[in-house]
């Protein structure tokens, strides 16, 4: 829908530009799907050529303003969106090399349901390639569903919490580490147990 692109755009466009109203440089983003009908769900154009050249072009124009008032663009990937994969992600960081492209690291949104079983080596596997990019982390989770893996608050599924933490841990650098998917009444559960988890580590 172009239209609903325009409007993303402009609202990118506003946070960039007044960034430093908020006192935070880094603006976190999805990088969005053809899919007409929800932006959570994937589209067969998402994985082409095609659509990850038009994704490409729309962050090489954002970057390219982020530059200019220094603020960060921090993708976010999604196996439903078009940067889909840390090949993806990859790719995206060697075509745009620029200290405003950065990432929102988030595991549980790579992993498919037949890739649970592969949980330490391709936590692994995301640190070693575009872990160096992170600026900003995610907890919550991720557990098998019928229609593909279901992303519930942290603790109500299968990520290897104390992995995960040990390998932001050896990043070595200060992170904000926002706890998501989850209700009110929820926070302070969800707070104890990655609290917990990081005293495993």
């Amino acid at each position: 829908d172009p239209a609903k692109r325009r409007r993303g755009e402009e609202r990118m466009d506003l946070l960039i530009q007044n960034w430093k109203r908020f006192d935070c440089p880094i603006i976190s983003t999805e990088t969005g799907t053809y899919n007409t009908q929800s932006e959570f769900m994937e589209s067969p154009e998402n994985y082409t050529e095609k659509g990850y050249a038009a994704c490409r072009a729309a962050f090489e124009r954002l970057v390219k303003a982020a530059e200019k008032t220094k603020a960060v663009i921090a993708i976010e990937a999604y196996w439903r969106n078009v940067i889909c994969s840390v090949d993806r992600t990859a790719q995206l960081f060697r075509d745009i090399d620029s200290p405003s492209l950065k990432l929102t690291m988030d595991p549980c949104n790579y992993f498919r349901n037949e890739d649970l079983p592969k949980m330490k080596p391709m936590l692994e596997e995301i640190f070693r390639r575009v872990g160096r990019q992170t600026v900003l982390a995610h907890a919550k989770d991720v557990k098998r569903s019928e229609k593909g893996p279901d992303l519930p608050a942290a603790g109500l599924g299968e990520l290897d919490y104390p992995l995960y933490l040990r390998l932001l841990a050896g990043l070595d650098r200060p992170l904000d580490l926002v706890i998501e998917h989850l209700g009110i009444q929820d926070v302070a559960r969800a707070r104890d147990y990655v609290k917990a988890q990081m005293e495993k580590i």
